[in-house]
């Protein structure tokens, strides 16, 4: 199979070549070589959308599954040294929404890849590069925040600088009052943009409602007591907890992600999905490697702290050798 063989690839024009048979699917590759071209790929079967107002899964028999067309490896997403000399993935939508091909709604929304695309330079060195996969901009907040305002006076936003730290009022108000809004209309983040470009009196009141109603949620928390991360075990095994619990920086659409679920009985939000590993390599006949883990991820007695679990919140990398 082409999969066990890619660590035996030299060069990008092998790496595209090899990538066009593997069958895995919905998988992004993106790649390098030490002569600075560069590629990406999806990878595996995907079956061409009937249509493309279909939302959700559909049922189907194996046989009917079976007659469905599928992408081709020129028709699936790639790209090979392109002329703007970058590429990210930030599982964004691959085709334009009027493109001839289309990949179905199965995406996330394009917040973090445009925080991406905005952050990246022309020239990029190690310390550029932290700065992306550790910003925690609240990328979405950068169009809610303005609508929210011509609505309502809310003072914990109107000089708020987006910024998802620990120490910030602002996050803590944005989103349990976005995430109060959405499930009061029954929307998602597309929905609500629309939505908020209406002017009712309706509207208004219902706001103010909700905003009340995050402000009590709130409870003047700051992001931190009211974000938890509690490295929860796999399992669920509560007996296998091996870090404490802790307040969390980034949010569900910043780059370095803190998405997080609401407990209504803890009244706090549990972060559920994040950025386990960050990882930087920098590519050369050695190729040099920074990286930093959540707990003892160098070796197992050491440590650039008395909390390993902080450093990986920091982001302090780490160079490994090898």
């Amino acid at each position: 199979t082409p999969m066990f063989s890619l660590p035996e690839v030299k060069t990008v024009a092998e790496m595209e070549e090899k990538l066009r048979s593997v069958g895995v699917p919905a998988w992004n590759f993106v790649f390098a070589d030490t002569e600075g071209k560069i590629g990406y790929r999806v990878v595996g079967k995907i079956l061409r959308s009937v249509g493309k107002t279909l939302f959700g899964m559909q049922k189907v028999s194996y046989q009917e599954l079976t007659k469905y067309e599928e992408f081709s490896s020129e028709e699936r997403p790639h790209v090979l040294n392109p002329s703007r000399e970058y590429v990210y993935s930030a599982n964004n939508r691959h085709f334009p929404e009027d493109a001839e091909l289309n990949g179905g709604r199965g995406y996330a929304f394009s917040f973090r890849g445009n925080r991406i695309d905005e952050l990246l330079q022309p020239k990029q060195d190690l310390e550029s590069f932290k700065k992306i996969q550790c910003d925690r901009q609240v990328v979405d907040a950068k169009y809610f925040v303005p609508l929210y305002l011509t609505h309502l006076d809310i003072p914990e936003l109107r000089n708020w600088d987006l910024i998802s730290l620990e120490t910030s009022k602002g996050t803590a108000i944005y989103r349990r009052f976005t995430d109060l809004l959405m499930e009061k209309w029954d929307v998602n983040e597309y929905g609500l943009w629309r939505l908020l470009k209406v002017k009712s009196e309706k509207q208004i009141k219902e706001m103010k409602d909700v905003y009340q109603a995050a402000l009590k949620d709130v409870a003047g928390r700051s992001w931190g007591d009211l974000h938890k991360l509690a490295f929860a075990h796999l399992s669920k095994n509560a007996d296998w907890k091996f870090a404490p619990e802790m307040g969390a920086a980034g949010d569900s659409h910043s780059v370095d992600p803190g998405t997080a679920k609401w407990n209504e009985d803890r009244k706090v939000y549990e972060h559920n999905s994040g950025a386990s590993m960050r990882m930087i390599i920098e590519m050369d006949k050695r190729p040099r490697i920074h990286l930093v883990m959540p707990g003892f991820n160098r070796l197992y007695t050491h440590s650039l702290g008395n909390n390993p679990w902080g450093e990986w919140k920091d982001c302090k990398y780490t160079k490994i050798s090898f």
